[in-house]
């Protein structure tokens, strides 16, 4: 499935974003585990072998998210770059297992 390729992860989590999040509406801050919940149930759950990294400017609201696996060590770099070129200032992470869990 074309959607599942990694190379447009990134372009089909923006998707998800913009489709969860109305745009005209600023977002509000992620300031409590309930809030983060819920944000995170708008958009698609996690995988069990999947992150979430939601990356939050310095009143938490969000700026960017990104899928990963955590076991691989190309993805956590290339997240954690794609984080600080949109000049995050926090970092919430949240791993397929625990949604799952909720």
């Amino acid at each position: 499935m074309r959607n599942e390729d990694p190379s447009v992860q990134s372009l089909t989590d923006f998707i998800s974003y913009v489709k969860s999040n109305n745009i005209l509406q600023i977002n509000k801050g992620l300031l409590s585990p309930e809030a983060i919940t819920e944000y995170i149930h708008k958009i698609q759950l996690p995988k069990t072998d999947e992150m979430i990294v939601v990356f939050t400017n310095v009143k938490y609201r969000p700026l960017h998210i990104c899928r990963m696996n955590p076991t691989m060590t190309d993805d956590i770099r290339h997240t954690l770059t794609e984080g600080f070129m949109v000049g995050s200032m926090n970092v919430c992470l949240v791993p397929g297992m625990m949604v799952m869990d909720l």
